[in-house]
């Protein structure tokens, strides 16, 4: 391949390069942004996998002090939410978020546990809490109940 040959080459690759990194920078605008909350880095990987399945942009934090501190400078779609967690539990963490948030930027919570009690049921539901599952959790029930969240 001649010099002028390969320089046109080179000219036709960046400019496809640049029209699919352009492309994938505005679809990445518009997937949907979900904040996971859990201490289990097992079950933080394996929700991230089921979400980004669905072309779901997924932020993973281990507790809710990281999310309140990532929620200061950033939007979610969508955040779900282990309950038991280290320095901030999940319904301490949701608690705080509706002091915080303003009423034009509330995400839906959705609220993962394995061991909720009938108060702790009715605190996230008086909390506003979007769904509260069961862990570990069905992921078609899942899959569902987050796509429901994500069209309100």
């Amino acid at each position: 391949m001649d010099r002028l040959t390969f320089t046109r080459h080179l000219k036709r690759t960046t400019y496809v390069l640049g029209t699919m990194t352009g492309h994938c920078e505005r679809m990445e605008q518009h997937m949907k942004k979900v904040l996971l909350v859990d201490d289990d880095t097992s079950a933080r990987e394996a929700l991230s996998l089921v979400l980004e399945s669905q072309h779901i942009q997924c932020v993973g934090v281990t507790n809710g002090s990281e999310a309140l501190d990532w929620l200061t400078s950033n939007q979610a779609d969508l955040i779900i939410s282990d309950n038991q967690m280290p320095v901030l539990t999940g319904l301490d963490f949701i608690d705080q978020i509706q002091l915080h948030q303003k009423p034009a930027n509330e995400s839906p919570v959705i609220l993962l546990s394995g061991n909720l009690n009938k108060e702790d049921k009715n605190r996230a539901r008086q909390a506003g809490v979007f769904a509260i599952l069961d862990k570990p959790c069905n992921f078609s029930e899942f899959l569902s109940m987050v796509q429901l969240a994500l069209q309100t």
